[in-house]
């Protein structure tokens, strides 16, 4: 009995001992979820900072590309009507030219004659230059629309893996 007495007279020694231990290490538990929760916010704010940094930075870069693409489309359309000029120009000069070759060899341009043929070989001639100006004209809009379209496509892709990657810290946590 006495061994028995004094197991629990040491017992009731250690017991405000272990209290006191469980309450440390309630304590630090406590501390440590504090600091994880305060880790978390801080991780929450900053990956919202840098979702928001990477949108204004997206939206910056796409008026950019968007600005540059009106600009070059700009310098299309007025190259455009400076060919069209040119051309039309060039038409009516080579139209007189050949009037006035046929008016001094005395042929003359009657209709129907090989003279008309001419004139409307030459009129023909300017309307496939201008057919292939336009194509090239629409090719390089075209390539202007796809450079947009591109930059939208690496923005969203560039939002996805910022996503992927800041769900992945969090799930590290």
């Amino acid at each position: 009995m006495a061994s028995f007495s004094s197991a629990v007279s040491a017992l009731n020694a250690v017991t405000p001992v272990l209290g006191t231990t469980m309450q440390f290490i309630s304590a630090g538990a406590g501390l440590a979820n504090s600091i994880a929760a305060r880790s978390n916010g801080d991780m929450a704010r900053q990956q919202e900072h840098d979702f928001t940094q990477l949108a204004q930075q997206q939206k910056v870069n796409m008026e950019i590309a968007q600005q540059n693409a009106a600009l070059e489309r700009e310098k299309i359309e007025q190259a455009a009507a400076d060919t069209e000029s040119r051309r039309r120009t060039a038409l009516k000069r080579a139209v007189a030219r050949q009037r006035a070759q046929y008016g001094a060899s005395g042929l003359g341009a009657a209709p129907g004659g090989s003279g008309e043929a001419v004139l409307l070989g030459l009129f023909d001639q300017s309307e496939e230059e201008k057919n292939t100006a336009n194509a090239l004209d629409t090719l390089r809009k075209k390539a202007l629309d796809q450079g947009l379209a591109n930059q939208q496509t690496l923005n969203l892709l560039q939002t996805q893996q910022l996503k992927a990657n800041q769900a992945l810290e969090r799930a590290l946590l």
